[in-house]
């Protein structure tokens, strides 16, 4: 059977394919065009593409981003000419403007680009000084967030080398009357009941190593719960009293053990086991969501609106010539105001955005009885950020002024966050709280957004298209 340290390195090397798939397929070879000696080529070739994908995202300006990708120094001179690092980066959009990368979740690019910062930080040249890893983060990688950076350095390698799940562990045991106490609460008809139901709302399909943790986490706790009352129940013998404290040192060690290489683990794999049914409900609506199908078309009027650029939320003001001066100052800055407001008899949310410090605001209405609204709500709020696109009409044709990644207030993104799950509850016909399951979730709002009017716009890579530009939706 393979072990837990062998099913994550499967999920690696998926992740890293997940990732330069969508490249087309010059770019399934990337690794062999990057360095070698910045760590495994794969996932060095990984970590480039959606790093590269991050400054598309944040950026309007696609020289700036070819700029930046020279400046990294990681693919190899070969490969580093000024028109061969273009064609990437067109590359690199156009997977982000589309279905965007697989490998984590596809409705969360900056959740991915941290996992594969995560991953190349722990399995690069294990001779690399903190120092040497720091200067690599800063001047490869250009990740300047000094508390970032912190984490980065603090995470240790291989966090599953030798860990066994407790079915696996229990031949260390060699009494077996505790192994016996250890098996029955296996079994035990509580224990097996929220296993179950747990497990069914997590969807751990081809992340082996998580499905397997998972299982443990969720048992480990009824079955200390057991073996504690027995120690603790004096109607039983004592030598079975003494075999079930035995037992519950065994299991609870095993729990520290897996808390520990927890801590060495992605964020993102933190996040999928974690046991708190709002995420996991959440993560079938993004999911559902981020697979819905694509049309083409055109925005027939010059107006503002909400959508996605690909799997990111992504908004575009349509502006007039008289905010062109402040609005160039908020594309410079990035700094901005959002205003909310929720219309309660006409189950409306409203959010406007606007320079700081300005009296224009540009308001963007989310009509809450649409299942494509409730969601692209829950996507603001769990990525905490939009894109802006700024346009002005110069006669018949549409001028991009510029375009900027605003971040959204964390308490604000909270509140949209709770107000979308509680909608997204009532959609799907799971208003009671705790764990629902993935699969009914998904296929309710997968059942749902199939409907016209849950059509969303996406921006398509507009910014380069004279006159008005098409939307995919």
């Amino acid at each position: 059977m393979p072990t837990l340290h062998d099913d994550r390195a499967l999920w690696i090397a998926r992740i890293c394919s997940e990732t330069l798939t969508p490249l087309g397929d010059r770019y399934r070879h990337l690794a062999d065009m990057v360095r070698d000696d910045l760590g495994p080529t794969t996932v060095v070739a990984a970590f480039l593409s959606a790093r590269v994908a991050e400054w598309v995202a944040q950026s309007g300006d696609l020289v700036d981003v070819a700029d930046r990708v020279v400046a990294t120094h990681v693919l190899r001179p070969e490969y580093a000419g000024r028109g061969e690092v273009e064609e990437f980066v067109d590359a690199v959009e156009s997977a982000v403007s589309n279905r965007g990368f697989g490998g984590t979740d596809r409705w969360d690019l900056f959740t991915h680009a941290r996992t594969l910062a995560e991953l190349w930080c722990t399995l690069g040249d294990g001779r690399w000084s903190t120092d040497d890893l720091r200067r690599l983060l800063v001047r490869r990688w250009n990740i300047v967030d000094r508390q970032g950076v912190e984490y980065l350095l603090g995470l240790g390698r291989d966090p599953l080398l030798g860990l066994r799940t407790l079915p696996e562990k229990m031949g260390d045991l060699l009494d077996d009357l505790p192994r016996a106490m250890i098996a029955q609460c296996f079994v035990n008809d509580e224990v097996q009941r929220r296993r179950e139901t747990a497990m069914s709302a997590q969807h751990f399909v081809g992340v082996e190593h998580l499905r397997r943790l998972a299982v443990d986490l969720h048992t480990l706790g009824p079955t200390m719960t057991i073996l504690r009352n027995t120690v603790e129940d004096a109607s039983y013998p004592v030598a079975a009293r003494r075999a079930a404290a035995d037992a519950h040192e065994f299991v609870r060690a095993h729990h520290q053990a897996i808390g520990a290489a927890m801590q060495d683990l992605t964020i993102h794999e933190c996040d999928r086991l974690t046991t708190d049914p709002e995420i996991h409900f959440r993560r079938a609506c993004l999911d559902a969501f981020a697979a819905r199908d694509r049309h083409i078309g055109e925005i027939a009027t010059f107006r503002s609106y909400h959508g996605t650029f690909g799997d990111l939320p992504w908004w575009q003001i349509a502006a007039d010539d008289d905010a062109v001066g402040e609005l160039s100052e908020l594309l410079a800055t990035g700094a901005a105001e959002f205003l909310f407001s929720l219309e309660e008899e006409k189950f409306e949310v409203s959010l406007a955005v606007g320079p700081v410090g300005s009296e224009t605001a540009y308001e963007f209405v989310f009509e809450l009885w649409h299942m494509v609204s409730a969601c692209e709500l829950l996507h603001l709020g769990h990525t905490r950020s939009v894109g802006i696109d700024v346009d002005v009409q110069r006669g018949d044709a549409v001028e991009r002024l510029g375009s900027t990644w605003l971040t959204i207030p964390a308490e604000l993104a909270e509140q949209i966050l709770d107000l979308a799950t509680m909608t997204l509850r009532a959609h799907t016909g799971q208003e009671a709280e705790g764990y629902t399951d993935y699969l009914e979730v998904y296929g309710a709002v997968e059942a749902t957004l199939l409907e016209p009017r849950n059509r969303t716009w996406s921006r398509a890579g507009g910014q380069r298209w004279a006159g008005v530009p098409r939307f995919g939706y």
